[in-house]
């Protein structure tokens, strides 16, 4: 008896062969990791606020604290949402 072909998967193909998951997965991670960071910034930058200490150069360490915080956390939030959500997927040769 002569057995039927087995289909072959495309290797590059974005649906689910039965024998292994697609290459690009069809759900992403979640956005929330974002608000939960930026409230652990706001958090950070709220004791700052209050803890630092009394004296002429007051307003320069809490400028420069809160710039530090602020402009960590947008070069996080760049580089996460960039990787959760990318603007061009990549694209390969098919090399046989």
């Amino acid at each position: 008896m002569a057995q039927a072909p087995v289909a072959t998967c495309d290797r590059f193909a974005r649906t689910r062969c039965r024998h292994r998951p697609p290459l690009y997965p069809t759900t992403m991670s979640s956005s929330l990791p974002v608000v939960y960071i930026l409230v652990l910034a706001v958090l950070a930058g709220s004791v700052s606020w209050f803890a630092t200490p009394k004296g002429p150069n007051q307003t320069l360490v809490r400028t420069s604290v809160l710039l530090t915080l602020a402009c960590c956390y947008l070069m996080w939030m760049v580089t996460y949402l960039a990787q959760v959500h990318p603007l061009a997927s990549p694209k390969h040769a098919l090399v046989e």
